[in-house]
């Protein structure tokens, strides 16, 4: 209060003598009270004021006036130079613009005055003065010209972004468009004033202090980062000169000799860093507009920064040393080489900053254009030629690489074809031996993001795990060999997306190659290789990859055992022996969210019923926040009108079965059942019409060929014809229409029927079993036709693993489906397998798709109607070792392997750390008369007897011919009986 009165009391003097040593005093006092809003460190974080200054109407009136009239005096006589007492006042006058600006509603009304022209013009003169040093000036006082510099680049950052923007983006804080679109106030107009004012400090700076120069640059990037319009009026071909210039100057190590005693080489200098900044934030400006409004194009950015990226530093030298010749001042820094270094890194890192914006797909799509993937391969070809620093600079290329793949397949097709992963390969194993950092990334580029984090991601590009085990015979240390080994069997196995991520490509034949070369293995890499082919080996195996393994297994001299014939049968073991319930050999991949089979239009309905049977997979981890608002669809039948059938998985791995009419969408779900739980199951739908005239419609719905539900549902009209038809398809998307066209939803019950009017409803036992208090067998659901997606989250494909699907017109019974249910998953003719009257639902089939009768992306019609549908994801077929032995000579084949374990030593068969003692110990004592005896179970027991070696290969054979017909019937017809006694006797007992 007392300075208020006091600031009065100034201004009426200054008003009546006209005194300007009045108006420095008031600005004093002003200046004094708000003096926690004069924040000229761009360094510093922005904080916000405990008090704002007063709007510009709380002031005196004439106070703009008196202000301009004063900075303009200043300006005149600034070319001839300012006294001190002048430069003093317009010091004076520059803090209370600054602190006036930080009250943001004034912002607009001092841009649109002349005083950033007049500041622009004094700090010109001024910035002229400091880079003419010389030596007679060099005693001269210069700090009253330097700190009215730094006051006026303070003073444009208020104008330019007065929310601080840049300041919050150098401190490492991320504003989104939620955070920017709160921004009341915009910024001031930029004045035309500024692009040549940039571009002149910057020439011919040599004697301009860095910190100058790096205020600059905050300005730079405060106008960017500020406002879009100022950012594309800032960003011009003058001003991406002057950036890439200073990059390159920083490039050479061109510093001051103290600053360069104390540089610290993991990072280059400020100016350097400021400078990607203002990189990076330009290519997110220019990405933002449209082509019309653009000085300057991306491409012709990412061109100069891609050519310094790459530049040679042998011919920076030699220019170097022409310019020296000539007399020009030498800036080759004494570091220069672990400063490039150190700069290409930092490049790298800005280039994966820039993809931190909203339209990523474009931006990745100028880089691809741009010829990004030569230049990031010609870097670490080039880098050869340093000593230093090698390992960091890779890990930062691969950084990059991912980052312009990321979750683009096109992008990846364009890495293959352009340069390929065997290229890769090739230059990474020039730079040496790799760290595990960089180790690490490559498994990160395969999972594009943290590698530990496999389960929640998954594998998006398998080949770096492909170049890994083409890595490991040259690794030296055999603690990255173990490293290396141990996370690629973590990262390939770990569920049964990986496995066929990875099955898919080839990666036995590669784990096959690298154990070729195993004398250059440590034994337990060795062996964990062998536990990733016998892992990859269950999910699939071709008769390539196993005779692969056959020949991996020969002896290199007759009287010796393999070294790691035990490994090689533990492997066979865990590929011939099933666990679980049976899995699918060959299947529909439809986990991307837009895949799935196209159905072509159902002119005509032929039958009275529709019944759908399908075998399907999730996995465990779909369940999760990843999967909310989302209805993965199993099928989709519907006509143009939006009736139609409807069955999906919801979020929380329920089944959930639906018919849509023109007013009503009835769900009924399947209670206390979830199917993500990674095996595979049998589903059967049957829609039944009901009997004219009390009948009641009826779902019936099957669960691996047990009946779980049958409840009362609509059954919408089927005269039109079914002209959207998906299977495990997002397919049918409906679109919600506004409130006011919305009826009132209808009465729904759990208990209650959705045919109130039929008696045959009211009196069905679900209705009274409701009505007494009993537990209703199914949750019944009823909305208005076109809410369903913000009832059970928008249509998304099935998201996992879809089998054999067929649809029937007619309605089947429980014998029916509980005989196609049995012939299991991996039956291609299901009715020519079963009884006669099985065989007759043929003449019933609508439609009938086998991922072994797909050809991309055709998927053929297995029935008489040739409904052909169209695959949008991948078809996977495995191959069963059981199968594949046969291709390759039978189980004879495996009998060498029992020869070679007769020549195993005791000293061999101890140091194998899987094996145990030759002699196998009994489970438990002869029991005496009457007593009763705990067998142990099959797996437990079979656990025990894999210490023995030749007890194992006992047991791959047995799992071989277990429920396998033509492997028994092959075995007795070689004689293989006899010739596996024969060699047994060879056994040491």
């Amino acid at each position: 209060m007392a300075s208020n009165e006091r600031l009065y009391e100034v201004w009426m003097l200054y008003c009546t003598k006209r005194d300007p040593d009045y108006l420095k005093i008031w600005l004093e006092i002003f200046i004094n009270s708000y003096e926690q809003c004069l924040d000229v460190d761009f360094e510093k974080p922005p904080s916000r004021p405990d008090e704002i200054p007063p709007v510009l109407t709380l002031l005196p009136d004439n106070i703009l006036q008196v202000l301009r009239h004063q900075l303009l005096q200043c300006v005149q006589k600034a070319s001839d130079g300012l006294e001190p007492e002048q430069q003093n006042l317009a010091l004076l006058l520059l803090k209370f613009l600054i602190i006036i600006c930080r009250n943001l509603s004034n912002v607009e009304e001092i841009g649109t005055c002349s005083y950033i022209n007049h500041t622009i013009t004094m700090t010109t003169l001024y910035i002229q003065q400091l880079k003419s040093k010389t030596k007679e000036k060099e005693m001269v006082d210069q700090s009253q010209a330097e700190e009215f510099v730094r006051h006026s680049l303070a003073f444009c950052e208020s104008l330019y972004d007065p929310y601080r923007n840049w300041r919050h983006r150098t401190c490492g804080e991320q504003l989104g468009t939620v955070e920017r679109s709160r921004q009341k106030y915009k910024a001031a107009p930029l004045t035309v004033e500024f692009v040549p004012f940039f571009y002149q400090c910057f020439q011919e700076s040599e004697h301009l202090k860095e910190s100058l120069k790096c205020c600059l640059l905050h300005l730079f990037g405060a106008i960017v980062a500020g406002d879009q319009r100022n950012a594309l009026l800032a960003i011009s071909p003058a001003t991406m000169e002057v950036l890439m210039r200073v990059l390159a100057g920083c490039s050479m190590g061109s510093c001051s000799s103290d600053e360069a005693e104390d540089w610290d080489s993991e990072a280059p200098d400020r100016k350097a860093l400021l400078t990607l900044g203002c990189l990076r934030e330009v290519v997110q400006r220019l990405l933002a507009s449209s082509s019309d409004q653009r000085q300057v194009e991306i491409a012709s950015v990412l061109e100069n920064y891609f050519k310094l990226l790459n530049s040679d530093p042998a011919a920076v030298v030699a220019a170097q040393q022409q310019q020296q010749a000539k007399g020009r001042v030498p800036t080759l820094g004494q570091h220069w080489e672990r400063w490039f270094v150190a700069l290409q890194v930092h490049m790298l890192d800005t280039i994966r900053d820039m993809f931190l914006c909203s339209d990523r797909p474009v931006l990745q799509a100028i880089f691809l254009n741009s010829n990004c993937f030569e230049h990031l391969t010609r870097l670490l070809q080039n880098s050869k030629v340093f000593q230093g620093r090698l390992d960091s600079l890779a890990v930062a290329t691969i950084k990059a690489l991912t980052t312009v793949m990321h979750k683009s397949p096109a992008a990846k097709e364009v890495f293959k074809e352009r340069i390929g992963y065997n290229h890769l390969y090739e230059v990474i194993i020039t730079l040496g031996q790799p760290s595990r950092h960089l180790l690490k990334e490559l498994m990160n580029m395969a999972v594009e993001g943290e590698h530990t984090s496999v389960g929640l991601l998954g594998i998006s590009n398998v080949e770096p795990l492909l170049l890994l085990v083409q890595w490991l015979p040259e690794l030296d240390s055999p603690e990255l060999q173990l490293f290396t080994a141990d996370w690629l069997r973590r990262l390939c196995c770990l569920n049964r997306q990986t496995r066929a991520t990875c099955v898919n490509a080839a990666m036995v034949m590669r784990a096959l190659a690298a154990l070729e070369r195993h004398e250059r293995l440590h034994r337990a890499c060795a062996e964990s290789l062998f536990g990733l082919v016998g892992s990859l080996g269950s999910q699939s195996l071709s008769s390539r990859e196993l005779l692969g393994l056959l020949r991996l297994l020969r002896p290199t001299e007759s009287n010796q055992a393999h070294p790691y014939v035990g490994p090689a049968l533990r492997a066979l073991l865990a590929m011939v022996r099933k666990q679980g319930l049976e899995c699918a050999m060959q299947y529909f991949d439809l986990s991307p969210s837009m895949a799935g089979i196209v159905v072509p239009t159902v002119q005509r309905w032929p039958g009275s019923a529709f019944s759908f049977l399908a075998w399907f997979s999730l996995d465990q981890d779909q369940l999760g926040p990843l999967s909310k608002d989302k209805r993965k669809q199993l099928y989709s039948f519907f006509t143009p009108g939006g009736t139609g059938f409807e069955a999906f998985i919801s979020s929380a791995g329920s089944l959930v079965v639906a018919v849509c009419t023109k007013k009503e969408y009835v769900t009924v779900m399947l209670p206390d059942y979830c199917f993500c739980d990674s095996l595979w199951h049998s589903i059967g739908v049957v829609h039944v019409p009901g009997k004219r005239p009390f009948g009641q419609s009826q779902v019936y719905i099957y669960v691996d060929g047990q009946q779980k539900l049958s409840a009362p549902l609509k059954y919408p009209t089927m005269t039109e014809p079914f002209t959207s038809c998906c299977i495990g398809s997002a397919g049918h998307r409906t679109t919600t229409p506004p409130p006011s066209q919305i009826p009132d939803p209808p009465f729904s019950s759990a208990t209650t029927p959705s045919t109130r009017s039929s008696l045959g409803g009211i009196l069905s036992p679900q209705t009274w079993g409701g009505l007494l208090g009993g537990k209703p067998e199914s949750v019944t659901k009823l909305i208005s036709a076109g809410t369903q997606d913000s009832e059970w989250g928008s249509p998304t494909s099935l998201q996992g693993q879809l089998g054999s699907v067929m649809v029937f017109h007619e309605p089947l019974q429980q014998n029916h489906v509980k005989a196609i249910c049995s012939a299991g998953p991996n039956c291609i003719s299901p009715f020519k397998a079963q009884e006669s009257d099985v065989g007759d639902l043929s003449s019933k089939l609508l439609l009938h798709y086998s991922p072994k009768a797909c050809r991309n992306p055709i998927c053929l019609d297995l029935s008489p109607n040739m409904l052909h549908g169209r695959l949008t994801g991948k078809k996977v077929i495995n191959w069963d070792i059981k199968d594949m032995i046969n291709c390759v000579g039978g189980l004879p084949v495996l009998f060498p392997l029992l020869e070679q374990l007769a020549l195993i030593t005791s000293d061999q068969q101890t140091s194998d750390p899987a094996a145990g003692s030759d002699f196998i110990t009994p489970d438990v004592v002869t029991p005496a008369d009457g007593d009763w005896v705990i067998l142990p179970s099959n797996r437990a027991s079979e656990a025990r007897l894999e210490k023995n070696l030749v007890a194992t290969f006992l047991l791959v054979l047995k799992h071989f011919l277990q429920r396998h017909p033509i492997n028994q019937e092959n075995l007795l017809h070689s004689h293989g009986v006899g010739t596996l006694g024969a060699l047994l006797q060879k056994v040491s007992a």
